[in-house]
């Protein structure tokens, strides 16, 4: 071991069909857009209970609709149910 220090070229690439998850917009008012998801996406609230939604598909590109059914202001994951995507942060305002 020489001590000697060697960096690599890194990039970041969004591939459509990736594991990456996008939720936008952030805050919402309790109906945003969301890509890297699967249909049966689940909410959690902070206290880990599931909240009631409805998925809509949009498109390929735009990914899914999603909207709670009765949105209160709070903290939210959205998960997937299969565990392929990280669990992402949704914030509810008025």
């Amino acid at each position: 071991f020489d001590e000697a220090i060697e960096c690599s070229d890194m990039a970041a690439v969004y591939r459509p069909g990736s594991n990456a998850v996008n939720i936008w917009p952030q805050p919402n008012n309790g109906v945003f857009n969301a890509t890297g998801i699967a249909d049966r996406a689940i909410l959690i609230d902070a206290l880990g209970r599931s909240v009631p939604i409805h998925v809509a598909k949009v498109s390929e590109v735009q990914g899914f609709e999603v909207q709670l059914l009765d949105p209160i202001p709070g903290t939210y994951f959205l998960m997937d149910p299969d565990g392929i995507a990280p669990a992402m942060r949704v914030l509810v305002s008025r």
